[in-house]
């Protein structure tokens, strides 16, 4: 083996690269050799790809190596999400209570929440706690219980949401201190007990929607007859997400169906969804409680995925940790505040 072929195929390999060998300055016999270097070393990387793919058996015939198995995406570290408090005890006293909690779905229904010794998150509309709600009920429009509000098309999707008409005020358009005939207003403020949302990012944007306690915030319901209406809510996000009316029409006791319409540049101009009763007003659960639980199930678990909602009247709190502060945080930062 000549010596200007043992510094090339050293070079190759990475072993003396500070070596410096001579051109061949246009000899023959040299560019012959050089060629066949570089065939040489063109051979041995193409038999370790090979052997990095695959292997030959016995008889030469190539056997590729099995693909590995793709690997799962692991999950975003906890950091990167907003640190929401947790339920209250039945024994905590309310000033002990965060603005904003993370719960598990299933405690919607408040015997669950109860059995696990916990204060409900969401209140169970009844006749007695919606504003005039017997007369409501004489007029054939039942807004007791506990909704999901459930996407068909997935334009407001948020995860799963639910909604309580408990503590809402209503009145008739035309006397003003009944609700004895059409049209009916219904108005929900942003109080707590009436929202909450999936723990997603779009979740969490839509609860700092209610965050605080203006006007603009409260959600209104017109009831024209027993079975439709027009719905308007939170002024700043129909603005944004250019929301020209919403129609409700009952599809049956327990199910109304909410369309919203948007401006004409919307690539999507409509978006339909349900709002579909899953806790009735004696707090127990309506043929659709199972379905929630499956649709809310986590880690094989039924309704174990979590929600988010406010659970204090203490806006300071409330406006604190929607900001992205610690429940422990907001509590030493507000302590002494008024209610608003």
């Amino acid at each position: 083996m000549n010596l200007l072929f043992c510094v090339r195929l050293l070079c190759a390999f990475g072993i003396g690269a500070t070596a410096n060998p001579k051109s061949c300055h246009g000899d023959a016999a040299c560019h012959t050799g050089e060629e066949a270097d570089e065939a040489s070393l063109l051979q041995h990387k193409s038999k370790q790809k090979q052997h990095s793919e695959g292997s030959s058996d016995a008889h030469g015939k190539y056997h590729p190596h099995p693909s590995p198995a793709p690997q799962p995406t692991p999950p975003l570290p906890e950091s990167l999400f907003l640190t929401y408090g947790h339920l209250a005890y039945t024994w905590e006293h309310n000033d002990e209570k965060c603005g904003i909690v993370g719960w598990a779905a299933k405690y919607a229904m408040p015997s669950e929440a109860e059995k696990d010794g916990f204060k409900a998150p969401i209140r169970v509309g009844t006749e007695e706690n919606i504003q005039l709600g017997s007369q409501l009920k004489r007029l054939g429009v039942d807004f007791t219980g506990i909704w999901w509000i459930r996407d068909n098309l997935g334009l407001l999707s948020t995860g799963p949401r639910l909604i309580s008409f408990a503590g809402a005020h209503v009145k008739s358009l035309h006397r003003g201190t009944d609700a004895s005939q059409f049209p009916v207003s219904i108005t929900l403020g942003s109080d707590m007990g009436h929202y909450a949302f999936g723990n997603s990012m779009a979740g969490r944007l839509n609860l700092q929607a209610y965050d605080g306690n203006e006007p603009t915030k409260d959600m209104n319901v017109i009831m024209e007859g027993e079975g439709y209406g027009s719905m308007t809510y939170t002024q700043n996000v129909m603005e944004q997400l250019g929301i020209t009316n919403i129609d409700l029409q009952k599809k049956s006791e327990d199910e109304m169906e909410i369309t919203h319409t948007t401006v004409p540049s919307r690539p999507v101009n409509y978006n339909t969804e349900t709002y579909t009763r899953i806790v009735k007003a004696d707090g127990t659960p309506t043929n659709n409680w199972h379905v929630f639980l499956d649709q809310t199930r986590s880690h094989g678990q039924l309704g174990a995925a979590e929600l988010v909602s406010m659970y204090s009247q203490d806006f300071c709190l409330r406006e604190c940790q929607s900001g992205g502060d610690s429940c422990e945080t907001c509590k030493g930062r507000c302590r002494g505040h008024h209610h608003r």
